[in-house]
């Protein structure tokens, strides 16, 4: 982006001339806030009656906040700049030239440009920089390191900043789309689900990774153009056996055996390879490291020496599957009766385990899912329905991530006001697997729709399977408001209907809710019984 920057410079320069050599420091500055700048821009407007009469620059709170925050940063990394980059900073949040100071409309127009500039500058930059360099280049879990994402940010609270977050998009943008897979993700959220699943087998994922790290030596090494031996770094083998655990089929791997499946894996590898820019680049590649990683790749996928790297990657990927398929349902359901407009990627319908693109844009099967949706259309019994399809469900197509979706959607027309406007709210669970539900309402007078999920499903069934019934929740209980006290609620998704108690702090118990299938979505009864079934 040296032009880019450049151009920003100049308008610096211009904006406030600072004597001759400053351009370089100048220059610095901007690299220095760019990259500390914690968003991809700011959105500085200038306010000016026409176009031929420059105004100041208008800067709203929050992008106040993040240009102080970058400053702050970039001074304690670069404190020999501390001077450049606080006029650079003050020139971006349009507080040179002063709004009362006298200045003549060429010097406004460099600010301006500056400023406006530096915005379309920053945030190529932090997808160049970050996305497609830093979290490819470091990736313990990679389902973190996705666009958009902070994959060094506490997760504590993470169900807390959910929560927040809706209330937010609610109150600020509500009918924003609301997507979980874009053209743009370096993986399929259902492949993200899969790797979520190893940080709950931390301890045994690590130690099967340092026996595979062992075998494996000597099919990492390779010899250089110059002749020298050299072997496939250690990141890169990490990402490898990241990326085989979410896309290796939940079968056992025996489709995986074929020419179709290794060449994506290849495919993946080069672009995450030449995008980490440390061993092989798009504009400086390294043939021979190149091979050595795609011979790596193709003994463990098919190669007589992979054969008992295969045999444990399938028991590891048959739990992390199954639990994968369970946050795979818990998150669409989350996405579709949150606040916001739920936006499906192509072929995401069903179980999609998908890697960036080129991987995430081949060709759908349209005709499985029509006849999928047929089926769902026309089942008048959806509850024996969840019950017979869960045994093998992470080892089909993906019916229940479409069953669910038809389910709810079908409640969103029939309730387009609710999910469009109505109130949001955390749901409180209490009991001994409280911290394992996620559970929100919505609420728009009489309307009422309650979203109940499981997260951390490994550690409420460490065989992979559904965590649903009482043996999974015992007495946990979620806390409803007062006023459904007496009434009673039919969940959308399996059409089970519950009686809410007549009490003056009515609860529901999760093992009643998921009985059925692992998540639900209640409303009140007399006001969806009859549409549900139209």
């Amino acid at each position: 982006f040296r032009p880019e920057v450049r151009r920003v410079v100049r308008a610096l320069l211009t904006a406030s001339p600072r004597g001759a050599g400053e351009g370089r420091r100048l220059a610095e500055a901007v690299l220095r806030l760019a990259a500390a700048l914690p968003v991809y821009r700011t959105y500085i407007a200038p306010e000016r009656a026409d176009d031929e009469v420059p105004g100041p620059l208008v800067t709203e709170p929050a992008d106040r906040v993040a240009l102080d925050w970058a400053t702050t940063h970039a001074i304690a990394r670069a404190p020999q700049l501390a001077g450049d980059i606080g006029y650079v900073a003050a020139v971006l949040a349009g507080d040179l030239p002063a709004p009362g100071a006298p200045a003549v409309a060429r010097v406004r127009r460099a600010a301006e440009e500056a400023a406006l500039r530096f915005q379309q500058t920053s945030g190529p930059a932090t997808a160049k920089g970050v996305e497609d360099t830093a979290l490819y280049r470091w990736a313990p879990l990679a389902s973190l390191c996705e666009v958009g994402g902070e994959p060094d940010a506490p997760l504590g609270h993470a169900a807390g900043a959910w929560h927040a977050a809706n209330a937010e998009r609610l109150a600020a943008t509500p009918l924003a789309l609301l997507p979980v897979t874009t053209h743009d993700t370096k993986r399929g959220a259902d492949v993200r689900a899969r790797l979520d699943a190893l940080s709950e087998i931390a301890l045994e994922w690590t130690a099967l990774v340092a026996r595979w790290r062992r075998r494996h030596a000597s099919l990492r090494r390779y010899a250089d153009a110059s002749g020298r031996t050299r072997t496939v770094d250690g990141a890169m083998e990490w990402l490898v056996y990241q990326t085989l655990v979410g896309v290796w089929p939940a079968d056992g791997g025996s489709s995986a055996q074929n020419a179709t499946f290794a060449g994506r894996v290849r495919d993946y590898l080069q672009k995450a390879a030449r995008e980490a820019k440390l061993r092989t680049s798009w504009t400086d590649s390294d043939a021979a490291y190149e091979r050595a990683l795609f011979a790596f790749a193709d003994a463990l996928v098919a190669g007589d020496a992979g054969a008992e790297f295969r045999r444990e990657l399938a028991q590891v990927v048959r739990r992390v599957a199954a639990a994968g398929a369970w946050t795979s349902l818990a998150r669409t359901l989350l996405q579709t009766t949150a606040p916001g407009t739920p936006d499906v990627y192509q072929g995401d319908e069903l179980w999609n385990l998908v890697l960036v693109d080129p991987d995430n844009r081949r060709a759908v099967d349209w005709r499985l899912r029509d006849a999928l949706l047929s089926d769902a259309e026309r089942d008048a019994a959806p509850a024996q329905w969840w019950r017979d399809a869960l045994g093998g469900a992470a080892r089909g197509v993906g019916a229940p991530k479409l069953r669910l979706l038809h389910r709810v959607l079908v409640a969103r027309r029939a309730h387009a006001a609710l999910f469009r406007a109505g109130a949001y709210a955390a749901v409180a669970a209490e009991g001994p697997n409280a911290a394992h539900v996620v559970a929100s309402s919505r609420t728009q007078g009489d309307a009422f729709a309650l979203t109940v999920v499981p997260r951390g499903v490994l550690a409420l069934r460490p065989d992979g399977g559904p965590p649903m019934g009482e043996a999974v929740w015992g007495e946990t209980t979620l806390a409803l408001p007062s006023h459904l006290a007496g009434r009673t609620l039919r969940d959308a998704v399996t059409g089970r209907v519950h009686a809410v108690e007549a009490s003056t702090a009515p609860r529901l118990r999760v093992a009643a809710l998921l009985q059925d299938a692992p998540v639900a979505l209640l409303m009140v009864e007399a006001a969806v019984a009859e549409r549900l079934t139209a």
